[in-house]
């Protein structure tokens, strides 16, 4: 279980795993995916260890929803292991996304990205997702829309990752919105 700023998500290149954590967003990773050297699940994976690798959102932060879905998610594994007796604990909907099918926005300017949507959010295609605020021309925001439906992972607030600091002030070439697109929805 780690903690980043985005949306909370597991990821695994075991499907039933991968579900079974009960996570509404999840990463389906190809077998074959190299991971990061040093980390857990590339010892894991090496050593054909089953794993799951949950981030929670938002890091460093505890909020009693996220919490919960960590502690069922824990439970979700013993059970899937017949460790507990119990059915799974499962959210109505899961999505599963491939790696690589992704929407990444970028500015083309400097400028102030505002946010219209929150990551987690299902967005349609076209749907306007956020406002760019241009330094040079504050009078005219570009609007910022989606290209195809998916969900939202990070909007104005990348990069991304465990210690980076972010801000919706940015500069040319800066990812402003991640949208996954493309997936595979489950109903429980």
């Amino acid at each position: 279980l780690h903690g980043w700023e985005s949306v909370s998500t597991a990821w695994s290149n075991d499907r039933e795993l991968l579900l079974a954590f009960g996570a509404e967003v999840n990463l389906l990773l190809p077998p074959e995916k190299e991971t990061t050297v040093g980390m857990l699940e590339t010892y894991a994976n090496q050593n054909c260890v089953k794993n799951v690798i949950v981030e929670l959102a938002p890091q460093n932060q505890l909020e009693p929803n996220v919490v919960n879905m960590g502690e069922r998610g824990v439970f979700n594994v013993l059970r899937l292991m017949d460790m507990l007796q119990e059915e799974l604990d499962l959210p109505d909907t899961q999505y599963i996304f491939q790696q690589g099918n992704e929407n990444l926005i970028e500015a083309d300017a400097e400028g102030i990205c505002e946010p219209l949507v929150s990551a987690g959010d299902w967005v349609d295609a076209n749907q306007l997702v956020a406002r760019f605020w241009n330094l040079d021309n504050m009078a005219n925001p570009r609007a910022l829309r989606a290209p195809n439906a998916g969900v939202v992972f990070n909007i104005c607030r990348l990069p991304l990752g465990e210690d980076m600091a972010s801000s919706c002030m940015v500069n040319a070439g800066d990812k402003l919105a991640l949208i996954k697109t493309n997936p595979e929805t489950i109903r429980n």
